[in-house]
């Protein structure tokens, strides 16, 4: 006579940290590390990360990489360490030290016009791969006019499109080159807008610095309604519209009344442009600002924006606020959200919400988040930018359970999850996304690969390989009601593993029942809320005899347990490099024990 099972045929919830392990969902784990859900549910083995950069930035390791088109010069992958910049050359690979300070945190940047403004760091690139500025020789430019030329200057060598140009006879605006004509003439992205003068003094760099050419300095920027936003403490303030004569961009002009005030006591957190819109999150809660498209008040004194406060939530630093289709993901001090500014905000770490305040009371902070294939990942850094976890929400599968509408979170581990940043590139002609990060290790790396694991891809760029690791909820061995103990005789799993080489392979098991190793101690006598990974002190599995060899789906593996409990969970850990892992379904055979006492 078969033995009765218990099983699980999907872990679609994904890892729930925060929910009592015999609570989890049915479909639930306690912990995915280094696995992402696949569309049926089952957990697959990520695959490895690849070096983007040939070369290592400064020391320290990277903080925020962008990728993003600029009018003047096209598609560029700028990133920075705390001591400088860097931008990938036109081969995709050798890295330009541009210097310049970098920035002293992981940020997010965002573009307007002909700049891409960089918050802390306080500067606008246009674009430039000159490591220097140059300010040999005099200027002459014309008003209304793109063309400036030289005079005992030497340009073609020393400049190049994307350049920041500020000249002196005007002394409110930055201007960037859209091409270097020749050693005596380059042609600007716009009209000159200054007095018409010769004989002028220059200066082209890489960057500019905000604070000495108009605009504001600050360390929070958003873009909406084709408007530069600031958040400065207490205020939101917001530049010109476009210009009604020439249609262009005004980012460096702000009028001193141009601004909406918080209430007192508050300051703010973030403010991210949405639509026609800005969210601005403060100390106080969320609000938005509306109507941006218009100015403040019309011709009669009129309001035609809108400030008002929306909800209560709090946000939990800037860089990790990304956008997913017409919302955004916020992380917060309380979890994770999408927000959109109009309908009540959605909670999207019900099962991880417990360690998302864990880190926030820790003092750790977001790193620079994205989202890449409707899956949010987000990293989280420590205040002298030390990189604690990366972790990853699937947008587009929650699940709904007793507890409410899941949406399933795992966890990245090893080298190709040592980051601070994320960005993603589109291409111009297959248009497929890339994911590129900010590497620990000083160097950018493209992380494509997690969601597509192959040959190619078993290992991590520096030659070290992930393990897979999946710890289930708790499994109850004995019928409800009845008290002694059943017998977990066996446990089995369907799978999928693939050699990539000649690596062979293979899947551990380990078995937990309730006790510390080597104790025949009541359930719940251990703390297992004090296990980590790495942490040997507490640890609650015994390794059970036997490895899972490579296998299709048709072939599943099954290991004697012999251990008698009222409960039961298990860990299943790949070893070695493989070009697939895919775990679908556990299964544990029970010789109960229907006494009850």
């Amino acid at each position: 006579m078969p033995l009765p099972g218990i099983a699980q045929e999907d872990f679609a919830a994904g890892s729930c940290l925060s929910i009592a392990r015999h609570l989890i969902p049915a479909n639930g784990c306690y912990r995915i590390v280094d696995g992402l859900l696949d569309d049926d549910g089952s957990v697959y083995r990520r695959g490895g990360s690849q070096y983007a950069s040939g070369s290592v930035l400064g020391s320290g390791g990277l903080v925020f990489v962008w990728d993003g088109y600029l009018p003047a010069v096209g598609r560029r992958t700028l990133f920075a360490t705390t001591g400088k910049f860097g931008v990938l050359d036109s081969n995709d690979s050798t890295v330009i030290d541009l210097g310049n300070s970098g920035v002293s945190r992981p940020i997010s940047p965002v573009v307007i016009g002909d700049f891409l403004y960089l918050p802390v760091a306080q500067k606008v690139y246009g674009g430039s791969r000159k490591a220097s500025s140059y300010t040999t020789g005099t200027v002459t430019a014309t008003n209304g006019w793109e063309v400036v030329t030289g005079s005992g200057t030497s340009w073609t060598a020393n400049l190049d499109a994307g350049m920041i140009v500020s000249i002196a006879n005007d002394t409110t605006r930055f201007y960037v080159i859209a091409s270097v004509d020749s050693d005596t003439q380059f042609t600007l992205t716009e009209p000159f807008l200054g007095t018409t003068g010769g004989g002028q003094s220059y200066t082209a760099a890489p960057f500019g610095t905000v604070s000495t050419r108009g605009g504001r300095a600050a360390d929070l920027y958003a873009v909406s309604a084709g408007r530069l936003l600031t958040l400065e403490g207490e205020y939101v303030r917001f530049s010109a519209g476009v210009d009604p004569t020439t249609g262009r961009l005004r980012p460096q002009i702000f009028d001193t009344t141009d601004n909406h005030r918080l209430p007192a006591g508050a300051t703010g957190i973030a403010i991210v442009g949405l639509r026609d819109r800005a969210l601005v999150f403060t100390t106080a809660g969320m609000w938005t600002v509306s109507n941006l498209a218009y100015d403040l008040t019309d011709a009669a004194g009129n309001v035609q924006q809108r400030f008002e406060r929306v909800s209560e939530l709090v946000a939990w630093g800037s860089a990790g606020i990304a956008a997913w289709e017409n919302a955004l993901v916020v992380p917060t001090v309380d979890g994770v959200f999408l927000v959109d500014g109009i309908s009540r905000p959605t909670p999207v770490a019900l099962s991880i919400a417990g360690k998302i305040s864990e880190y926030a009371r820790a003092g750790y902070r977001p790193g620079q988040a994205t989202v890449y294939r409707n899956h949010y990942v987000l990293p989280i850094v420590d205040n002298t930018n030390v990189q604690i976890d990366t972790l990853v929400c699937r947008l587009d599968r929650p699940v709904d359970t007793r507890l409410g509408r899941i949406f399933p979170w795992t966890f990245m581990d090893g080298h190709g999850a040592g980051i601070r940043g994320l960005a993603v590139r589109v291409g111009q002609t297959t248009q497929a996304p890339v994911l590129l990060a900010a590497g620990a290790d000083g160097r950018v790396l493209n992380l494509s690969a997690w969601f597509t694991p192959g040959v190619a891809f078993k290992n991590d760029a520096d030659a070290t390989t992930h393990d897979l690791i999946v710890e289930t909820r708790d499994f109850r061995v004995n019928p409800a009601g009845a008290r002694n103990k059943s017998t977990v005789r066996r446990v089995r799993i369907s799978y999928e593993l693939t050699d990539a080489g000649s690596d062979d392979p293979t899947v551990l098991a380990y078995v937990g029942t309730g006790t510390d190793v080597g104790v025949d101690a009541a359930w719940g006598a251990v703390d297992w809320g004090a296990f980590e990974w790495g942490d040997t002190s507490l640890e609650e599995f015994v390794a059970l005899a036997g490895q899972a060899p490579e296998a299709q789906l048709s072939t599943p593996y099954t290991w004697r347990v012999n251990r008698k409990s009222e409960w039961v969970r298990y860990r299943f850990q790949s070893s070695g490099p493989s070009s697939k892992m895919i775990l679908r379904a556990v299964t544990s055979d029970v010789r109960r024990n229907e006494k009850t006492r």
